[in-house]
């Protein structure tokens, strides 16, 4: 659901800004999106271990 609604954002930056500006944008949430991901995973497995 979060995911899809910063896709619909990113598009609405392609059609209001300029590209590059759009795509850096694109890139930096996947890779904020990667980190969550992994952290919370790592997270849960110490948990797990304890």
């Amino acid at each position: 659901m979060k995911f899809d609604f910063c896709i619909i954002l990113h598009f609405g930056l392609v059609n209001n800004a300029q590209l590059s500006s759009a795509f850096f944008f694109l890139f930096f949430h996947l890779a904020v999106e990667l980190y969550l991901h992994f952290a919370f995973k790592i997270m849960r497995r110490a948990e797990e271990a304890m």
